[in-house]
């Protein structure tokens, strides 16, 4: 009996342990990355271009590399000027890079702020959280998972600059991941609080909820097939785009 007990505590401990790692980990590559990313946008808007060479020895052949080259130059040299409603705004990639820092950061960090506040004297207080905190520290990594993907194809669109093959892989390939890891979020996980209706009942000191509101049906698969199909649309739209103007612009 007090191996059992003696395992278990283990067992919770590692899982702890390798829960906030990854959750530390994640934050930091999110902020890391979207600190480059917004330094090489400000770079490229203001078409400031960085070289990095490795240093070498220097011979008298390095000489011949300045050399005009003898063969008379063709403007069919230049690369083909990709079409106008190719150009993907780099405005809206790096918009879409830091909300997807924030939220997750928020996330990590302060889940209990989405939900229902009320104030009570000088500060707010939290009255209940939409999502499940008990089993927190399980569902955030799934979260993380799916921001870190959508993160990276925001990255690759505005790195690109236009609708090309490698954007539209990009978009095929995150997309699908995503609505995979929303399937786990909202199917699978238990991600809601299922006491949040009851407990804003409590609250306003009524004892149900009117038959329009959407509140009633909380703790139904409801929200989650209404946000599951949204993600699922949005998806679908954006590789569409992204397929379509690739193989018609690009």
């Amino acid at each position: 009996m007090i191996e059992d007990i003696y395992a278990g505590n283990y067992i919770d401990f590692f899982v702890g342990f390798f829960t906030e790692l990854f959750i530390t980990l994640a934050s930091g590559i999110f902020s890391i990355v979207t600190i480059v990313t917004v330094i090489f946008a400000v770079l490229e808007r203001q078409k400031v271009k960085v070289s990095i060479k490795p240093e070498g020895k220097w011979s008298v052949g390095d000489l011949t590399k300045n050399v005009p080259s003898s063969k008379p130059w063709s403007p069919l040299a230049l690369p083909p000027i990709p079409d106008k409603r190719a150009v993907i705004k780099r405005g809206d990639s790096v918009i879409s890079i830091i909300f997807i820092t924030v939220f997750a950061a928020l996330l990590l960090f302060a889940p209990q702020l989405f939900g229902c506040f009320r104030y009570d004297g000088e500060r707010l207080q939290s009255v209940a959280c939409v999502f499940n905190l008990e089993e927190w520290s399980t569902i955030a990594p799934v979260f993380c998972f799916c921001l870190f993907i959508a993160l990276v194809d925001e990255i690759i669109r505005l790195v690109t600059g236009y609708y090309c093959k490698p954007v539209m892989y990009s978009s095929i390939i995150c997309n699908t991941l995503q609505i995979v890891g929303a399937v786990i979020l909202f199917k699978v996980m238990p991600l809601w609080n299922t006491k949040f209706a009851a407990q804003l009942l409590k609250y306003e000191g009524i004892s149900e909820f009117s038959s329009g509101d959407l509140l009633r049906y909380w703790g139904s698969d409801l929200f989650s097939t209404i946000l599951l199909t949204g993600i699922c649309v949005i998806s679908c739209i954006e590789t569409g785009v992204a397929i379509y103007k690739t193989l018609k612009y690009a």
